[in-house]
């Protein structure tokens, strides 16, 4: 991940070893649509704050492979634990370092998967400039009324939306008042899209929906209008900050 042609002018060793390379933009969604990958350089010689923000929003999709940030021996002073990293190298790494540390990160990373398989992770990204969203690392193809329904409710998690509340938010950019079983339609059509997150909506009978973080069965008897956990929000307290 670079503003540079190539990944070889970031971290030279690279063109001694082996590996395939392709080289991307600060985007998250550079890296959906194309060839599958075994890790991430994020290039951090430069741009130090806009780099470790980056490297938190990859955490946030839950990548099916390591991170690793690649400075000059200035920059690492930069270095804290909120970078979000496997490891770093520096960028004039030889050959042999640079292809231990992949390969060390990339076992790590594989181990740590296997150790955690079957866990459905809570991790939600929505990006609004690109409205893509990507829930526990999967990428989820919405319509505009379905990302703007999913960002709403998961903008106050485990909290009830009223329908009215629902339906003046998600339409309020609109130029017509949505029809009387939009919501419905918008909700249905939303829980198809998620497949095998559909459990993060939650109906709350009598009121409206919700988005659940923790979408076990064992929160589901819990969901009802006069639960602490869920209790109804007014339009004006389930708006944005």
């Amino acid at each position: 991940m670079t503003s540079e042609e190539s990944g070889y002018c970031v971290l030279a060793a690279l063109a001694d070893l082996h590996h395939q390379v392709r080289s991307v933009n600060y985007e998250v969604n550079a890296l959906f649509g194309g060839p599958s990958f075994d890790a991430v350089l994020v290039d951090a010689r430069d741009r130090a704050c806009q780099s470790r923000a980056y490297t938190q929003s990859l955490q946030l999709i839950d990548l099916a492979a390591p991170v690793l940030a690649v400075f000059t021996a200035g920059g690492l002073v930069t270095l804290s634990k909120e970078w979000a990293i496997s490891d770093l190298l520096l960028e004039d790494a030889g050959p042999a370092e640079v292809q231990a540390r992949l390969r060390v990160a990339v076992q790590r990373h594989r181990r740590a998967g296997l150790s955690g398989s079957g866990q459905d992770g809570a991790h939600l990204l929505l990006d609004e400039s690109t409205s893509t969203c990507v829930v526990a690392g999967e990428k989820i193809d919405l319509t505009y009324i379905q990302f703007r329904l999913l960002s709403v409710l998961a903008s106050h998690p485990d909290r009830t939306f009223s329908r009215d509340g629902l339906r003046t938010l998600v339409w309020q950019h609109s130029r017509r008042p949505p029809a009387a079983q939009s919501l419905s339609i918008a909700v249905r059509g939303l829980r198809a899209a998620l497949g095998r997150h559909a459990a993060r909506i939650r109906t709350v009978r009598g009121v409206g929906y919700m988005y659940s973080a923790d979408p076990s069965p064992r929160r589901a008897e819990s969901q009802t209008p006069s639960g602490k956990r869920s209790g109804p929000v007014s339009e004006e307290a389930a708006g944005p900050e």
